[in-house]
């Protein structure tokens, strides 16, 4: 029995809209994020393992070579030669935290990461691992530079500054903490003469 075309081309069209709608489903089930990784002393990239986690609470601190927060993270990957690595995390989860480790480097946590759009880039970009040993002058300037980061990034925008520690306040209960940071950033950025004694 020969199948009528007009069935035959119907039942071709459903199987190639059903593969395409469930292709979709499937890539859209998590969001990737790019990102890089150095040694912030001296700038050559490292080959850590990065891992996503869901909760911004550790467990077993201090206990385990690398940080876990949960039975299991949502996504682990290892840095290639170049520093470079991409995460995939379920797009159910609005943020994420991250976890940076590789051997003789104090292990790195960033927590609060967003994971709303596809592709969006782990920041910071890049992130900076230090050895154990860092210390001294290159690790003054370090801090240094990381208060004027972020003193910069409070001038870019100082209303939006003030929503996002709102914001954080809000979620985490954080905000007598970080109600006093935009005043610091002000003696930091611009620090007042000092007044010669009489």
């Amino acid at each position: 029995m020969r199948l009528q075309p007009d069935l035959c081309f119907s039942s071709v069209i459903v199987a190639v809209l059903f593969s395409l709608t469930s292709s979709a489903a499937l890539g859209q089930s998590d969001y990737s994020h790019a990102g890089i990784i150095i040694n912030g002393r001296t700038g050559a990239p490292l080959q850590a393992e990065v891992s996503a986690w869901a909760s911004v609470n550790e467990m077993n601190p201090g206990r385990t070579p690398c940080p876990v927060f949960g039975d299991k993270p949502l996504g682990s990957v290892v840095a290639s030669k170049e520093g470079t690595f991409k995460l995939s995390v379920p797009r159910t989860e609005r943020t994420f935290t991250d976890t940076y480790c590789v051997y003789n480097f104090v292990p790195r946590v960033d927590t609060r990461l967003e994971n709303v759009t596809q592709g969006t880039r782990i920041r910071p970009t890049p992130v900076e691992l230090y050895e154990r040993s860092f210390s001294g002058d290159d690790y003054q300037a370090a801090v240094v530079s990381k208060l004027n980061d972020l003193a910069y990034i409070r001038d870019v925008n100082p209303k939006e500054f003030q929503r996002v520690l709102e914001t954080l306040g809000k979620s985490d209960d954080l905000y007598k903490y970080l109600h006093d940071l935009p005043a610091m950033l002000d003696v930091w950025a611009k620090p007042r003469p000092q007044q010669k004694p009489e």
